[in-house]
């Protein structure tokens, strides 16, 4: 995830040299060294010492893969080679999708999807659980413009936001079965994981065909944010009980649903005077999205193509 985001980030920023290094150390560590034969890995983090290895080392915590990052590394790596000239990005891009085309499954009633990661996301009974917040509308439709494989995925997964968000909010999780029923545990809430759901949804194009219904779908969290005055932390999707207060971060990814100016404008003020630490990356990435969107450095065109400032 860090690295998809950082990648993007070096896309707006226009800047080469830190593209490629990002891109570099990707593929050399969590790629085993090609990231056209091998989806890059979602934990990397210090090793355990033992009797053979007493020194301090580092490398991959878990081989699975994490499909948001690889969609927006696919991304980048497609906008970057039709902006920048660069074929070899355009390669790789290809690469990555036909990988993660493997891991689409047809849900019964919502189409095709893809599913979070390689194992661990669906069983023999023919459950399926999928992750909302990994689903950006603008990323599958930039797939779909070069791949029509690609369409039905994007319009599946949009039925999907709206199946497991009956209520209008966003779950972190979502697990259906075998016959497409969204199965909701008295558990299941939304928090870190479904913030982004609308701060994606806010940036989608007011020209796509599925903003307004989206919008419409999510408007309840709208209201509630602005009636209480503050994003909630946790909802739980049983009850909709919210407990705690979002941060900032959490703010910035509502910016571009709200229908309240004047806590817009104080949403705003906030985000610029918030200090990136190295302990809030998540947080630092939310507030770069949403800044980075509302200031005008980055857009995304109807059918996904990256839109920079000139």
């Amino acid at each position: 995830e860090g690295q998809s985001y950082a990648l993007f980030f070096a896309l707006v920023a226009g800047d080469r040299k830190a593209y490629a290094r990002i891109l570099s150390w990707t593929e050399r560590n969590l790629c085993a060294g090609d990231i056209t034969a091998r989806l890059p890995a979602w934990l990397w983090g210090r090793l355990p010492r033992d009797r053979k290895h007493p020194e301090e080392r580092w490398g991959v915590l878990d081989g699975n893969n994490a499909t948001d990052a690889d969609m927006w590394i696919a991304y980048s790596l497609m906008e970057a080679a039709r902006l920048w000239g660069v074929p070899e990005y355009a390669q790789k891009a290809s690469a990555i999708l036909a990988m993660l085309s493997r891991l689409v499954r047809r849900i019964e009633r919502l189409g095709p999807v893809l599913l979070p990661g390689s194992s661990g996301f669906e069983n023999a009974a023919g459950m399926r659980t999928v992750n909302p917040s990994y689903l950006p509308t603008f990323l599958l439709r930039r797939f779909a413009d070069a791949d029509p494989f690609w369409a039905p995925v994007a319009a599946a997964c949009n039925r999907l936001l709206v199946r497991c968000s009956a209520n209008g909010y966003a779950p972190d999780w979502a697990t259906f079965n075998a016959d497409g029923l969204h199965m909701l545990g008295e558990k299941d809430v939304g928090s870190f994981d479904a913030i982004r759901v609308y701060l994606w949804l806010g940036m989608l194009s007011r020209q796509d065909s599925s903003r307004n219904q989206l919008v419409r779908q999510f408007y309840p969290m709208v209201r509630r944010t602005q009636t209480q005055g503050y994003v909630p932390l946790k909802v739980n999707m049983a009850t909709l009980a919210a407990t705690g207060e979002g941060p900032i971060g959490f703010s910035a990814c509502m910016l571009q649903l709200l229908t309240d100016v004047k806590w817009a404008d104080l949403i705003r003020m906030k985000m610029r005077s918030t200090l990136m630490r190295p302990q809030t990356y998540y947080q630092n990435c939310l507030i770069m999205f949403a800044q980075g969107f509302d200031d005008g450095a980055f857009s995304f065109g109807v059918n996904g193509e990256l839109k920079l400032r000139r």
